[in-house]
């Protein structure tokens, strides 16, 4: 009875759809199985995501310029975000994670929210335990973690009690001193938070999209964030060969 139901005149909205791709394939297919047989009342899907791959006879659903004018919006899809890269040439294991602490200390007396992306949880506790020890006597106050190992409960408690968590979740709350949340991909889509500035590990183009938009993602007058980008020296192959890229092939 549900499947009738549901599969008669009814718009599926599919939220962060390019977690699932398989599953929108599966409702589109259903979709113009439908048309085509003639069916009266289709179904009609709406993919919601930032990074969604649209086909070329499919025009997405976005702002248009009168939208753009309005003030909230305007300084939201203005909010001014500097990019910066840093590439590291060594070969120690925690040269990454070193380089990070390092451009997360530098905001330590300037009384921001600071949110860190990385790729692993283990990661995660490697860069918490340096943060630690940079940040001395009180750090534990300071620093927020968020990692896909959380259980519900653990995650809603964070959102219930957790003064780090909830800084970052409220973009009007200022803090007395810099709070750090340092996070995998768990906090990269499905999560409101908005933090001053980013560090993040390199990652793929869609989960650094996710990842730039939970950044001054609310905008404001004279609000600059700073985004640290920290990845290993690119090489590629070239006649079987492993060669470094040069700076000029780097940008």
């Amino acid at each position: 009875h549900h499947a009738g139901l549901i599969g008669q005149d009814t718009l599926i909205v599919h939220d962060e759809a390019h977690l699932t791709p398989a599953f929108s394939a599966m409702l589109k297919a259903v979709r113009d199985e439908q048309i085509n047989g003639g069916d009266a009342s289709p179904i009609h899907l709406m993919e919601l995501s930032a990074t969604v791959t649209t086909q070329e006879d499919e025009k997405p659903f976005a702002l248009i310029a009168s939208d753009k004018e309005e003030a909230l919006i305007n300084q939201r899809i203005n909010a001014q975000k500097h990019l910066r890269f840093h590439i590291l040439d060594g070969e120690k294991s925690d040269e990454m994670e070193k380089k990070i602490v390092e451009l997360a200390l530098r905001y330590q007396h300037d009384k921001v929210k600071v949110l860190i992306y990385v790729e692993s949880p283990a990661t995660v506790k490697k860069i918490v335990d340096l943060l630690k020890k940079g940040l001395g006597k009180g750090a534990e106050q300071r620093i927020a973690i968020l990692t896909g190992t959380m259980r519900g409960y653990e995650r809603d408690q964070m959102v219930r009690e957790n003064p780090v968590y909830r800084a970052f979740l409220n973009a009007s709350m200022g803090v007395e001193e810099t709070r750090y949340l340092v996070s995998t991909s768990a906090g990269e889509v499905g999560i409101d938070i908005d933090a001053d500035h980013l560090i993040s590990d390199l990652s793929t183009l869609d989960s650094m999209i996710q990842r730039f938009g939970r950044v001054n993602r609310r905008g404001g007058k004279d609000r600059i964030a700073y985004i640290d980008v920290v990845f290993k020296q690119i090489v590629e192959f070239k006649d079987g060969k492993e060669q470094k890229l040069d700076a000029k092939e780097k940008a």
